[in-house]
C-alpha cells in the first residue's frame, strides 16, 4: 500500500501532505493465514514528526467454524508502534 497525499492539516491550517508506505507478507497454511507487515512515513507529517517507522503487526487469521455449519472469519493482530512506543492487540471477528 502507499499512499502519497493526505488530506490531513496541521492546526494551523496548513497541508501535512503526509506520506505513508507499507510493506505487507502473507502466507496460506490450510485455512490459517499468517502475516506480517511494517508501515513508515519518509518525512514528518500526520504519522510521525520525523521520518520513521510508525506501524509493524504480525497476525495470524483463521475462520471459526461454529456448529459445524457457521462461519466467522477471525483475526489477531500484535500491532506495534516504534516511533510512539505504543503496542496493541487487535481480535477481529467479521460476521457477513
Amino acid at each position: 500500500m502507499l499512499l502519497f497525499w493526505g488530506a490531513d492539516r496541521s492546526l494551523s491550517g496548513k497541508q501535512n501532505m503526509s506520506s505513508y508506505f507499507e510493506g505487507r507478507y502473507e502466507k496460506k497454511y490450510g485455512k490459517t493465514t499468517a502475516s506480517i507487515f511494517a508501515g513508515m512515513t519518509p518525512y514528518s507529517g500526520f504519522y510521525a514528526s520525523r521520518a520513521a517507522v510508525v506501524n509493524m503487526d504480525v497476525g495470524i487469521s483463521k475462520p471459526i467454524t461454529i456448529g459445524g455449519f457457521v462461519s466467522i472469519p477471525s483475526k489477531i493482530e500484535f500491532v506495534l508502534n516504534p516511533e510512539l512506543q505504543n503496542v496493541y492487540v487487535n481480535a477481529i471477528f467479521t460476521i457477513r
